[in-house]
């Protein structure tokens, strides 16, 4: 069926009914996207053409962050009256935690929520300030005058945005060092987790500063540039460029930049090491190094993950996960029930074809989630270690990664399109203060951040509950995989090592919480095998 676009502003039908060489393929398609674009505008414009003025634009801008952040703290307050009165372990989950370990993650988590309140209250009061006193188009005039002081053109955008964003991440990192340094050094010293001394603090902020500038600058000139020479289909330019800066990131920053800032070594050669390589052989993960980070010179949070592109698979373990792992499972009865499901393994032959033919097989040892522990006893054994990993090869099997970052670019083409509707209407920069000049950079901060906010607000409620939902997917392969008594266990585990605690208002998890509860992940993984 011939198909035909006409537009009494763009010249001849575009045609979609035949072919053509590939130039003119690219250029029939940017043509429709423009041409949508063009009709999408003309549609919301006839809506909001009344009410599109400078003051409402800002007064809703404003209205709505003060809405969300009210919505924000009203769902905080919530979860504070939860860590409140709760003061002792309920006993249907007396299980999962003992009291003096739940007496320690409520205050814990009072006092973070305590903070949180007068943080955000700052933040959301200085913002307004800022956005009403015009600090933004004084910021933007003044990277004006240096830029003509220093000999160039006033409209040379490129040196003044570079400015503008160098000077404002400065202005950014002061105002959120204080409230930083107490969190830091008070907060999450108080509570046993802050292993950071002052000088290794302020060499670590000094790196991250240098070497998020030195990836900012490049990217943002280079969008601004995409803009200014793309024409009309320049979303489609920019979203390419994105995409592409995207992938080249998640390339090296785990070989290059991780290593920056913490202490990257390979696993030793022994149990632990021979156990992961055999499972990830089991499941085809094409794993080529495994590391353990030093980690616990920053902090006592645990954690593991995966990463990598394509044949290269690495898997890294922070080093307060392993602490004391082998002494641990040393300390553990050998199995005495020899008809129990091997872990780590398939016993479906549909699953088996799905996940891999090979088998691995580790000693069985029962595990109960009420089993006693030491004081002391942090960390988690080789085989909750293992059974972490399966729940990270359960994300890497039903390609978790790959549909988020797809995701998030459907969402940032998305963006670009709506940016590229308003960045030419005089109406978004007066509302905010500017006056005589559209900045692409200044554009793209108003309309993403304030203008789209109610579309973000909802993106980002809709990929947290996604987010839960993978979680829950995750955790089943590990059960699938037999471990999941290891993988219970090892999440109790990690919930006492890093104080998380077990119940939360119902609203304020829904909105919040990118991870289920411990609750709802224990219940959903069934009981012991």
């Amino acid at each position: 069926m011939l198909l035909s676009m006409v537009d009494e502003n763009t010249g001849p039908p575009v045609s979609m009914g035949r072919t053509v060489g590939a130039a003119g393929s690219y250029d029939s398609y940017f043509n429709i996207v423009f041409l949508s674009t063009q009709h999408f505008k003309k549609q919301v414009s006839l809506v909001v053409e009344p009410y599109w003025t400078a003051p409402n634009v800002f007064a809703f801008s404003l209205g709505f962050s003060w809405l969300v952040f009210l919505w924000k703290q009203y769902l905080m307050y919530r979860q504070y009256r939860v860590y409140v009165v709760n003061e002792f372990i309920p006993s249907d989950i007396g299980n999962l935690m003992e009291q003096k370990y739940f007496a320690k993650a409520r205050s814990y988590r009072i006092d973070l929520t305590r903070f949180a309140f007068v943080h955000d209250t700052f933040s959301r009061v200085l913002t307004t300030i800022i956005l009403t006193l015009n600090f933004g188009p004084k910021l933007w005039n003044y990277c004006g005058d240096l830029v003509t002081s220093a000999g160039y053109s006033r409209k040379n955008e490129l040196l003044r945005t570079a400015l503008f964003v160098l000077i404002g991440s400065v202005v950014s990192i002061l105002i959120s060092l204080p409230w930083d340094l107490y969190a830091t050094f008070k907060i999450e010293e108080k509570h046993g987790f802050n292993n950071m001394t002052l000088r290794f603090y302020v060499w670590d902020k000094i790196k991250k500063f240098v070497v998020t500038q030195l990836i900012t600058l490049p990217v943002v000139c280079g969008m601004v540039y995409i803009v200014k020479i793309g024409g009309d289909n320049f979303f489609v330019y920019l979203w390419a460029f994105m995409f592409i800066v995207t992938c080249v990131i998640m390339t090296i920053y785990p070989d290059l930049i991780a290593p920056l800032f913490d202490k990257f070594s390979p696993l030793p050669k022994g149990q632990l090491r021979s156990k992961i390589e055999a499972l990830a052989k089991s499941l085809n993960y094409p794993l080529t190094k495994l590391y353990v980070v030093e980690h616990s010179k920053r902090s006592a949070h645990s954690n593991a993950y995966l990463y990598g592109m394509f044949n290269s698979k690495k898997i890294v373990l922070f080093d307060t996960l392993l602490k004391g792992s082998n002494e641990k499972t040393a300390q553990r009865e050998e199995p005495t029930d020899s008809n129990a499901a091997e872990p780590f393994r398939i016993e479906d032959q549909e699953e088996k074809q799905e996940y891999g033919e090979d088998r691995i097989k580790f000693r069985r040892r029962n595990i109960d989630s009420s089993e006693e522990k030491g004081d002391d006893s942090k960390n988690c054994t080789d085989d909750e270690i293992l059974a972490i990993l399966c729940h990270e090869f359960g994300h890497w099997k039903m390609w978790h990664v790959a549909k988020r970052f797809t995701i998030l670019h459907i969402h940032m083409l998305i963006s670009f399109i709506i940016f590229a509707s308003l960045y030419r209407n005089t109406v978004v920069y007066e509302a905010f203060g500017y006056f005589g000049e559209m900045p692409v950079l200044i554009g793209m901060l108003l309309i993403l951040e304030y203008i789209f906010s109610p579309y973000n607000v909802v993106m980002d409620f809709l990929m947290t509950y996604y987010s839960r939902k993978q979680e829950f997917e995750a955790d089943d392969f590990a059960r699938k995989m037999h471990c999941a008594s290891y993988l219970r266990q090892a999440l109790i585990n990690l919930n006492k090592d890093n104080l998380g605690f077990p119940l939360n208002d119902p609203l304020y998890s829904a909105w919040h919480h990118s991870h289920p509860p411990l609750q709802e992940r224990i219940q959903a993984l069934g009981k012991n095998e």
